[in-house]
């Protein structure tokens, strides 16, 4: 009697390899396949056929992380150069609202919520 395969969705598997925050014991729990299945698709010793799916999909999560960065980063290095400036003494609050608005930027814009920041008891 031939060994039965197990069904999965190859696409989510692609992409939650390419993308790289799940651990394999994660990924497995997903889509209902072993963690060392999951971790062979991985470095290419099972399913090779997947490889350069699971490649293109990483360049191109590379690629959109470099553009997020790039729009993220002139606005988030004007307000640090603001507060860094040899003429201005920012007070903490000041600090505090500078680091959340970064934070905000950094997480995907203005209105992502920055858990933690909004009320910190140890600043003024």
């Amino acid at each position: 009697m031939a060994r039965r395969k197990k069904e999965y969705d190859d696409d989510a598997l692609v992409l939650a390899i390419a993308q790289g925050h799940k651990s394999c014991a994660q990924i497995a729990r997903e889509l209902g396949l072993s963690p060392s299945m999951v971790s062979c698709i991985a470095s290419g010793s099972r399913r090779p056929d997947l490889q350069p799916r699971i490649e293109a999909a990483r360049r191109a999560f590379r690629q959109q992380a470099l553009r997020l960065a790039a729009r993220m980063a002139a606005p988030a290095v004007i307000k640090l150069a603001k507060l860094l400036a040899p003429e201005t003494k920012p007070t903490a609050e000041v600090q505090r609202k500078a680091a959340v608005d970064i934070l905000r930027l950094a997480l995907g814009g203005s209105d992502a919520p920055v858990a933690g920041l909004e009320e910190d008891p140890y600043l003024p």
